[in-house]
């Protein structure tokens, strides 16, 4: 269970790490990124960032490492022998 705790916890960190940073790096670039060589006419583009569709990747991301994480988790615990515990030399 503690090993689970701990990969949950450390998965949990890198996404959130990792949706801040994007989000920092969308809000800083998206609007420095020239679109036309020359700028049209028509109003100017918008530059937000939709919340659905992050959310969306966001979650699956989420999901599917958090059902890694509950895979590795029980295959490690599976290999471990009682017995074993004392082989390693002192």
């Amino acid at each position: 269970m503690a090993l689970l705790l701990e990969q949950v916890i450390t998965v949990a960190a890198g996404t959130l790490a990792g949706l801040l940073a994007g989000l920092v790096a969308a809000g800083a670039a998206l609007g420095r990124i020239p679109q036309f060589a020359e700028p049209p006419v028509t109003p100017p583009l918008p530059h937000e960032v939709a919340a659905a569709p992050v959310a969306l990747v966001v979650g699956a991301a989420l999901l599917v490492s958090l059902l890694a994480a509950v895979v590795v988790s029980e295959l490690l615990l599976r290999g471990i022998r009682v017995e074993r515990l004392r082989d390693a030399p002192a």
